[in-house]
């Protein structure tokens, strides 16, 4: 079946998808769960920016797929996780499993 729905367009429905769930996880089990599916869907978003940067290859981030990612990982983890282990987590997850499964995520040469 095809359509003409892009993959950033159905990425970003996705994180729309998610948000009744982190807002019941926000009110479930507090603020302090807000403050890490934000900061894995941020720190996401911002590691494949800095490595598409540092590998000098076109930045993707308005794909929406890397907020998805960091979405789902924040949803994951544990309300009681450190900001720092989910800032350290979705930092190397995200760069060791782009850079492992994706193309064009290697250098250019």
């Amino acid at each position: 079946m095809r359509d003409r729905v892009t993959s950033a367009e159905l990425m970003r429905d996705v994180v729309i998808a998610m948000l009744p769930t982190a807002i019941y996880g926000v009110l479930q089990w507090g603020f302090h769960a807000l403050l890490v599916v934000v900061l894995t869907t941020l720190m996401a978003v911002f590691t494949e920016f800095a490595y598409q940067k540092a590998m000098k290859q076109p930045v993707t981030v308005n794909d929406w797929s890397a907020a998805v990612t960091g979405m789902i990982f924040g949803l994951k983890l544990s309300s009681r996780n450190s900001l720092l282990d989910s800032y350290v987590g979705i930092r190397v997850c995200h760069y060791c499993g782009k850079s492992s499964f994706t193309e064009d995520w290697g250098p250019t040469s």
